[in-house]
């Protein structure tokens, strides 16, 4: 069985499939209704290199490791085998291409073939001449020192393009040209395709703009901080304001919200278009019958929920993330079967490992979801998530989101929860409410328990 790994950037679950009805993407929708779709998986760190560092391990984020966007596997933990690494040592051929891991560099080895786009780095290209202007008089006024995704240039671009002359449009091209390789090839192969579409700067290409009004585009309903909650729990989401034009305090124009949103969901839309094409070019040269499909994000993205945008921090829109698996026909999954136990991210590589009939390292610290995936009878609502950043610690139940703030000590400094079920937008913390003492200390107490193992055990 091959294995075709599909891993986007800042992808919250804003797809038809997820019950977004206004939402164009049926390529997505295709995999979930023809696989298996997790509806509540969350993902460990809201940054991306930490989060696919994670991921890829095995191994759960602590205050030591997996911190930043800049996390790399390899550094974080070393002679930590990856899930690249388990397959490869079971003789799979590896594929892949940047943003599968963060870092181009990270466990740069492990690769048999690294496709690259011949177009300029991240933030670019920018077409329209204003915006290409405002990107170069940003570039020339920035300390040299600076990384290039500060003050790149405007936040979007909306041009009449086509989907080749965009990163992942690009990309997606060299990806088929590979998998036709990979077919006459009839060996065995593992190809990780990363995706920027749906990163900041947006700029997906005008006739995916248009798929959405603006007049259609709804703001939040909660554009406030919630009631009663630490400081530490918000963030002045510094990516954004780091583009130019963009305000250095305060809150966005409507009209601004408004286009960020817009270009947010034409970004989801371009990368929906592209797995399209991946899935034809499967089925195209028959590989679909024996290739596994996985979809996964490493992290979602606030679009204004809180007052909030981008991710870094501990609320659902930066964690909550889709996941969608869809297995060779004839597997024995019941295709469009939907998952609403609560899982995580770091559950796909003992995942990916049982689908492909691999053993399951010792140090991995997930849980396969396959016995989920068959039983369908048996999807109770009895699953946990943590997530963590910085000094906050976050557990996701059925129910609750309860987070908390540590110092360097070790002492709680902050804390929130939040009752989802009442109040599934997060806007009243609950903690100094009498009523809900017992759960807040009772999940304090499941935090400090996987503090002390470093993660090593988890509830089912």
């Amino acid at each position: 069985m091959n294995l075709l790994m599909i891993c986007v950037d800042d992808l919250r679950p804003l797809l038809g499939c997820y019950g977004h009805a206004d939402m164009q993407t049926p390529n997505m929708d295709r995999l979930a209704n023809e696989g298996v779709r997790f509806s509540r998986t969350y993902c460990q760190v809201p940054v991306c290199g930490a989060s696919r560092a994670s991921l890829m391990t095995g191994i759960r984020p602590t205050r030591e490791r997996f911190t930043t966007f800049f996390s790399r596997a390899d550094e974080d933990a070393p002679g930590v085998p990856t899930l690249l690494h388990s397959l490869k040592e079971n003789g799979y051929r590896l594929v892949g291409n940047p943003k599968v891991l963060h870092e181009v560099r990270d466990h740069a080895d492990v690769w048999d073939e690294y496709l690259k786009s011949d177009l300029a780095p991240h933030p670019g290209p920018y077409h329209n001449p204003h915006t290409l202007r405002r990107a170069e008089e940003a570039k020339r006024s920035r300390d040299p020192n600076t990384p290039p995704w500060v003050k790149g240039g405007p936040a979007w671009e909306c041009e009449h393009i086509l989907d080749d002359a965009q990163h992942d449009g690009n990309m997606v091209d060299r990806a088929i040209q590979q998998l036709q390789s990979l077919a006459r090839d009839g060996k065995p192969f593992a190809m990780g395709y990363g995706s920027i579409s749906v990163h900041l700067p947006f700029k997906a290409p005008k006739p995916y703009w248009d798929l959405y009004p603006p007049e259609s585009i709804p703001m939040p309903d909660h554009q406030h901080s919630p009631a009663d909650v630490p400081e530490v729990a918000l963030h002045n989401w510094q990516e954004l304001r780091n583009y130019v034009d963009m305000p250095a305090q305060g809150p966005l124009s409507d009209d601004t919200a408004r286009t960020l949103i817009r270009g947010y969901r034409a970004g989801v839309s371009y990368l929906d278009a592209q797995i399209g094409k991946l899935l034809d070019e499967l089925d195209r040269t028959g590989l679909a019958d024996y290739t596994t499909v996985v979809l996964w994000a490493d992290h979602g993205f606030n679009l204004g929920e809180h007052g909030l945008w981008c991710k870094h921090c501990l609320y659902e829109p930066s964690l909550h993330v889709p996941l969608l698996i869809r297995p060779p026909t004839g597997s024995g999954f019941r295709p469009g079967t939907v998952v609403h136990t609560v899982v995580e991210n770091l559950d796909v590589f003992p995942t990916v490992c049982e689908l492909m009939g691999l053993p399951v390292p010792a140090h991995v610290q997930g849980k396969s979801l396959v016995p989920l995936m068959r039983e369908t009878t048996a999807q109770a609502h009895t699953g946990t998530a943590y997530s963590r950043y910085f000094d906050g610690e976050s557990v996701r139940t059925d129910r609750y989101r309860y987070s908390e703030w540590l110092n360097s000590e070790g002492a709680i400094y902050a804390r929130t929860l939040f009752d989802l079920k009442t109040d599934p937008a997060e806007t009243q913390n609950l903690i100094g409410d009498q009523h809900h003492t017992e759960i807040a200390n009772e999940l304090s107490a499941n935090l400090a328990e996987l503090r002390e193992s470093k993660g090593a055990t988890r509830e089912a």
